[in-house]
């Protein structure tokens, strides 16, 4: 594209197109020259997440391809709709890259005792292997653990004699598989 622009001023340039991430680029008319050249570079969010994986920088397989967090419900260790959904893009990820591994990690909140939710949160993180390794190539790439009431990621604890007053919804934040990448 080509257009006219005041001399003597700073622009920033967005450029947008269905299936694809926004590019944008910043170009200053300060100089002597009568035509500026930019570019924009829009990717899919396939060739993004390859970018983040290759520079190695972050680790969280969650934020780099901004996931929403795979939650469960109390009790229970069964995969949810929204979890399937999020596991799916992990595989279509993990197919993508198949020298890629990656460890889960499964979590519970306070309620109920050490033992309990060690074994709980051993079963969440199982499952949600499971459901990986059924759909990539080298199911050996996953490992999975369960850490228990361990990492709260808010201040909703809780033990058998300490009763935590947080609702309902700050405990489901606690019921969660975060994944990291090893290689």
């Amino acid at each position: 594209y080509s257009f006219v622009v005041d001399s003597d001023k700073n622009f920033k340039l967005i450029g947008k197109k269905e299936k694809y991430n926004d590019g944008q680029n910043t170009v200053s008319t300060s100089g002597a020259e009568k035509i500026v050249k930019a570019d924009l570079v829009l990717m899919t969010k396939k060739e993004v997440i390859a970018e983040k994986v290759k520079s190695e920088t972050e680790k969280d397989l969650g934020k780099i391809a901004e996931l929403k967090t795979i939650y469960f419900d109390l009790d229970k260790f069964n995969l949810r709709p929204d979890a399937v959904s999020e596991l799916n893009k992990i595989v279509e990820i993990m197919n993508d890259h198949p020298t890629m591994k990656v460890a889960l990690s499964s979590y519970t909140d306070c309620r109920e005792s050490e033992k309990y939710n060690q074994v709980l949160s051993e079963k969440r993180a199982k499952t949600s292997a499971w459901y990986i390794k059924q759909r990539i190539t080298n199911p050996e790439r996953i490992s999975a653990k369960g850490f228990g009431k361990a990492n709260l990621v808010n201040d909703c604890y809780c033990d058998e004699k300490v009763t935590s007053d947080c609702s309902e919804e700050e405990h489901q934040k606690n019921r969660r598989t975060e994944f990291t990448i090893t290689k």
